[in-house]
Formats: C-alpha cells, sequence, structure tokens
C-alpha cells in the first residue's frame, strides 16, 4: 500500500475512535520534529507536521495510533494498518512483531526515507 493511502486510512481510523487529526505547518525554530499527541481541553490530537516527509508523517501518526487504540479498531480497518500498528506498538513496548507479520512489519517500518538510498554506510 503506498504512503498517501496509509495516511488516508489511519487518519479514518483516528476520527473512528475520536482522535482528532490536524496536518499543519510546525514552525519549531531549534529543532524539526513530525508530530505527536497531545491533550487539548479534553480531546486526543495529533498534530502531524505538513512540511515533513509523508512517510515520517504515516509513521508518526502510526506510533500515536499504536498507544490509542489497544483493543478498539473499527472492524473495517484493512489488514496493512492492523499490522503497521501491531509493529509500531511492539516497537514502542521494545518487543518484535509476532508471527508472519514480522517480516512484513520490518518492511513498512524500515523502508528507506526518501534520499537515503543514494546514502551511503559509514
Amino acid at each position: 500500500m503506498d504512503p498517501e493511502r496509509l495516511l488516508k486510512e489511519l487518519v479514518d481510523v483516528a476520527r473512528a475512535v475520536g482522535v482528532i487529526v490536524r496536518i499543519e505547518p510546525l514552525r519549531l525554530a531549534m529543532h524539526h520534529a513530525s508530530g505527536g499527541t497531545i491533550r487539548l481541553n479534553g480531546q486526543t490530537m495529533v498534530l502531524l507536521d505538513a512540511k515533513s516527509p509523508l512517510f515520517d508523517r504515516v509513521l508518526t501518526l502510526a506510533d500515536a495510533m499504536a498507544s490509542l487504540t489497544v483493543g478498539q479498531l473499527p472492524e473495517t480497518t484493512s489488514a496493512e494498518i492492523r499490522e503497521l500498528l501491531d509493529a509500531a506498538r511492539a516497537k514502542r513496548e521494545g518487543r518484535a512483531p509476532v508471527g508472519e507479520s514480522r517480516a512484513r512489519a520490518v518492511r513498512v517500518l524500515a523502508r528507506p526515507k526518501p534520499g537515503l538510498r543514494r546514502a551511503r554506510a559509514r
């Protein structure tokens, strides 16, 4: 699944469980951040930086949703999103993903970011 569809479906899952997702340019003078989870007036909100790469936005939202949607995913959630959230939850807890989804999670989460394919290892 391409990153645009992953992001769209993750946003749909977030809305279904009552989490607000806002994608806006974040202005931080000292540090570049892809976004994160906040609580504002009793509402859970995930802010994503519109200037960050699409892949970073997907991973940031998956990481936020992994901690917020433990056991409460809508039935219409695709297998790819479930595996992505399981892999993000496993990464957050410091354990390896379980079963056959482990290889897929490694491919999804460890995919090189744009521009890193040409970078050489030191």
